[in-house]
């Protein structure tokens, strides 16, 4: 794999140091007034259940710790079969599941009762495979995975449907128990393994084949069954083991060795299934400052989604990102086809940057979701406004071009974006379109200086690197004007 980083910022003259939210009235993309507020999500812990498999009960606590089931009692699914919970629906609220093992079919609620599934059932796995799910990339919902304890093979769907995987990767040995959970506070769910002889457990950060990101460990005893969850709501899930023959639970809230964190208690009887609710973790802040936030209303439609940074603000559509510059009231005012971003009451410079000639299936997601939320309050009317809007870390560009996928994040205030190229794949593809450019030089630092008429934007110098066997090895190489205001 090879990866191209850059990211840019833009120089503001002297004279414009004020951020003003613009105004206007277009079917072209356009900025409008907002208001906007970030309201931190509270941590929330998982909480237990257990299934009982030969009435397909399940008795479900609201808290971690011994006591009466705080929901009735209820049956869902059929005898012997596999139970699994997730936020099926990124709701935040965790709901169960259920998976025939005889079909490899699985049955998925929005919600802890029993009824109709409210996904259509279908088939996903093979016989003696043990059913998974998790937040595989970021997004915030839960999806389905499998796990083939004979090869020690991880499949796991970004979707819940059937079809093929989307990451496919061995990661422990045959006869290993498979968990998963948010190990490093992310917000994505990644494997691991449990070797049930000596009760030692192997987990990573990615899901990826390599070496355990933690020291491998022991907790609970041979024989006992693996569970995890954020038991004390700090954002990451920790490792437990649950005793079949008592169903007594043992808990940790770190994944290292040690004794449990909780006193051990019993809950669910001698053979029930231990079922772990957990909301889907979010981390409680950004790791950098620009976050990006999906578009529900707030904007044109044609921007998936949006950030603010310090200088501008930036919409991200099909086609690759729209900067809006910050003008003065002498700025020329350009003409708004429908991907460029029209500014009325404030002047401003939209400046496109646009990924040509792009894979015509190329796909938009927002990646690692973040507990913040943005709220717009559009005037009186309650129906103009936007509450609880998702903010991400990153976005992903997936397929932008065959093989290739294009990252965009923040970096220390600024939009960096990378491409991750796949080995075979054409590295000269990427295509840069900066069709409202006045001007493009790549100065003696090896970084594209872009005319507007807002003032001087700049892309860093790209970084270039592959990654091998040894680490992350440069690469030289640099932009190339190709003339028309393209950029390779």
């Amino acid at each position: 794999m090879s990866f191209f980083s850059f990211h840019s910022w833009f120089r503001r003259p002297q004279a414009n140091r004020s951020r003003k939210r613009p105004t206007g009235q277009s079917a072209a993309l356009q900025v409008e007034h907002l208001e906007d507020r970030d309201v931190p999500a509270a941590g929330l812990n998982a909480v237990i259940g257990t299934f009982a498999p030969d009435t397909a009960g399940w008795y479900l606590r609201n808290e971690v710790g011994p006591g009466a089931p705080d929901v009735a009692p209820f049956a869902y699914g059929g005898p012997n079969w596999v139970p699994v919970a997730g936020d099926w629906n990124g709701t935040g609220t965790p709901s169960i599941a259920v998976v025939d093992p005889a079909t490899e079919t699985w049955y998925i609620k929005n919600g802890t009762a029993p009824g109709a599934p409210n996904i259509a059932p279908f088939r996903y796995g093979a016989p003696g495979w043990v059913p998974i799910a998790g937040d595989w990339d970021g997004n915030g919902t839960t999806t389905v995975g499998v796990f083939d304890p004979a090869t020690a093979t991880f499949y796991l769907k970004n979707s819940n449907g059937p079809g093929a995987p989307d990451v496919v990767l061995r990661y422990g040995a045959p006869g290993w128990q498979p968990i998963v959970g948010d190990w490093d506070g992310n917000g994505t769910t990644t494997v691991g393994v449990f070797d049930p002889r000596f009760g030692t457990f192997y987990l990573r950060n990615s899901n990826t084949p390599g070496a355990p990101d933690y020291t491998p460990f022991d907790f609970g005893a041979p024989g006992s069954v693996p569970v995890a969850g954020d038991w004390d709501g700090d954002g990451r899930t920790s490792i437990g083991a649950v005793a079949p023959g008592s169903g007594t639970w043992y808990l940790r809230d770190s994944n290292t060795p040690g004794n449990p964190d909780f006193t051990p208690f019993a809950y669910g009887g001698a053979g029930w299934k231990p079922v772990v609710l957990s909301p889907t973790i979010v981390p409680t802040t950004a790791p950098q400052t620009v976050r990006f936030e999906a578009n529900t209303g707030q904007v044109d439609p044609l921007a998936l989604y949006l950030a603010h940074t310090g200088a501008a603000d930036t919409y991200f559509t099909r086609d690759g990102a729209v900067y809006a510059l910050p003008g003065t009231a002498g700025t020329p005012q350009q003409s708004t086809p429908a991907d460029t971003v029209r500014q009325a009451a404030v002047p401003t410079v939209p400046v496109r940057l646009f990924f040509a000639g792009h894979s015509a299936d190329v796909a938009v997601q927002g990646e690692q979701r973040l507990a913040t939320r943005s709220n717009y309050f559009l005037g009186s009317d309650p129906t103009q406004w936007h509450t609880n809007v998702a903010n991400y870390d990153q976005l992903r560009y997936r397929g932008v071009y065959p093989g290739i996928d294009a990252v965009v994040r923040g970096a220390g205030g600024h939009v960096e974006y990378t491409f991750d190229v796949a080995p075979g794949a054409n590295f000269n593809a990427i295509d840069l379109a900066l069709p409202d450019a006045n001007t493009l030089t790549i100065d003696t630092a090896g970084e594209l200086v872009i005319g507007t008429d807002a003032g001087a934007m700049t892309l860093s110098r790209p970084a270039l690197y592959q990654e091998g066997p040894g680490g992350r090895l440069p690469v030289s190489g640099g932009y190339v004007l190709r003339g028309g205001n393209h950029v390779g």
